[in-house]
């Protein structure tokens, strides 16, 4: 099997992320970027986008943060009162899949570590640096 020429990075615009786009840069012919916003066009996250668009020639799709559904429609900040509708929550695989479909691309590269959450420590420890389950590369 030939080494994938594309990869996606899941881009978040911190420090991890910025590294593990730099890497796939290097790595990869071309580079796909996705950006999970929770308010869009948000000035001083467009300017790192802008930016990391310009550095790496890559255009960063935006995409609703998968977890916006379940804030909106729970009410979480109380902001909207019972009149507002009801939102199917979306899993992070789906919006993962979503992307894979649109630039036609299996493997997302993701700046993860172990100690961002005991969650993602105890995802990671699971799988090794290339994820098989979830297509998607990590670094420790």
């Amino acid at each position: 099997m030939d080494a994938p020429q594309e990869i996606i990075v899941a881009f978040s615009g911190g420090k991890d992320a910025l590294a593990t786009i730099d890497i796939c840069s290097r790595q990869f012919k071309k580079i796909h970027a996705y950006f999970l916003y929770w308010v869009k066009g948000l000035e001083f996250q467009e300017v790192v986008l802008q930016a990391t668009e310009r550095r790496y020639n890559l255009k960063i799709l935006r995409l609703p943060h998968f977890a916006l559904p379940v804030v909106l429609g729970d009410q979480t900040f109380g902001f909207y009162g019972s009149s507002y509708p009801r939102f199917r929550p979306v899993k992070m695989r789906e919006i993962q899949d979503y992307v894979r479909t649109k630039f036609n691309v299996t493997w997302i590269a993701s700046g993860e570590k172990k100690s961002d959450s005991f969650t993602r420590r105890f995802m990671m420890m699971a799988s090794t640096q290339w994820d098989q389950k979830r297509f998607i590369t990590i670094r420790s």
